[in-house]
């Protein structure tokens, strides 16, 4: 297995002969506001990719997102990413996705591309701050 941090939560995973694309946050940085009511109010992404973000979709297999705030996924990558390529996400998402223009989208992880990925909700938060979120 092999795991590389891009940026921010996307990551690319080498699994077996599989490459996998995590939570794609394409955006060339400081193309999106800040977040709101947060004391830091700088533009995201705060850095920029270390590769074009081209590269980063270039070869994938798949992709899993985990949710859909716009730092997990962005509007560059769902414009670079293959409407068929295989997605892997929470059930909340499927709708979305497929409204998106993608048609492999599924939340089931039982042998997506020959792998058994366990899904788990989360949550950001507790209390006021979970509710925001």
């Amino acid at each position: 297995m092999r795991l590389t941090l891009v940026r921010h939560a996307t990551l690319l995973l080498e699994v077996g002969s599989r490459r996998l694309l995590v939570d794609p946050m394409l955006d060339p940085a400081g193309a999106r506001p800040p977040i709101e009511n947060t004391p830091n109010q700088a533009r995201n992404p705060l850095v920029e990719l270390p590769m074009p973000a081209a590269d980063v979709v270039r070869g994938i297999d798949g992709c899993i997102v985990s949710h859909l705030h716009q730092d997990h996924l962005d509007p560059t990558a769902v414009e670079l990413l293959p409407k068929d390529i295989p997605i892997l996400t929470q059930p909340e998402s499927v709708e979305a996705l497929r409204a998106h223009g993608f048609a492999n989208v599924t939340d089931d992880g039982a042998g997506w591309l020959g792998l058994d990925v366990a899904r788990t909700g989360g949550r950001h938060g507790t209390g006021e701050i979970g509710a925001m979120l």
